[in-house]
């Protein structure tokens, strides 16, 4: 299994949809078991919180035209996730030219809802809570599944698509730092999708 993480060139928020932007591939490694708190990693002061659309992979596929890859994946099994980053270590790894998997790789740094609950594809409002701050409402984007297909024909030219593989798209909302004693919820469509704590 590997995850692929799309990364925007400019700006690791999810803020543009548009190229250059560079796909990451994480370890399976880096997925948080489920009922299991997340530990804030010891190389890192600033680590954060990320909300990303979680696109799961149902077939196999090498060289796909974009036009075909929305058959290779189900709306209504696409949930979201967060993604913890280590901030401060992305910055060093950026300012060097060294591989970021220290900041954006490293164990449990993927958080997933155990099942999908919820439809994404009927476009709405995700509530997300990490900390003490109060809920923020995020809007999903119209043009969601149109960019999976994209960043899915794209890294299916480099790498062949597996059953299982999953692909990180990150949402348009400010990340929140990751405190310890604190914890995560997410809500779609009124369901609770994802809630653990940070330690």
């Amino acid at each position: 299994m590997k995850i692929f993480r799309w990364v925007p060139d400019a700006a690791t928020d999810g803020t543009s949809p548009n190229h250059p932007f560079t796909v990451l591939t994480l370890p399976d490694t880096t997925l948080l078991p489920p009922k299991r708190p997340f530990f804030v990693p010891d190389h890192t002061q600033q680590c954060e919180a990320t909300l990303c659309v979680a696109l799961r992979i149902d077939r196999l596929g090498r060289s796909i035209a974009t036009r075909f890859a929305h058959r290779y994946y189900k709306a209504s099994q696409t949930s979201v996730a967060i993604h913890f980053i280590a901030r401060d270590e992305w910055l060093r790894c950026r300012q060097h030219g060294l591989p970021w998997s220290s900041a954006m790789a490293f164990d449990d740094a993927v958080a997933l809802p155990a099942t999908v609950q919820a439809d994404l594809s009927e476009l709405g409002q995700v509530q997300w809570q990490v900390g003490q701050g109060e809920p923020v409402e995020v809007s999903l984007p119209a043009g969601l599944f149109a960019q999976a297909d994209e960043l899915l024909a794209y890294i299916s030219q480099l790498h062949t698509l597996r059953q299982g593989d999953l692909l990180l798209m990150p949402l348009s909302v400010a990340a929140q730092p990751a405190v310890p004693d604190t914890s995560v919820c997410i809500r779609l469509q009124g369901i609770t999708l994802l809630q653990f704590n940070i330690k």
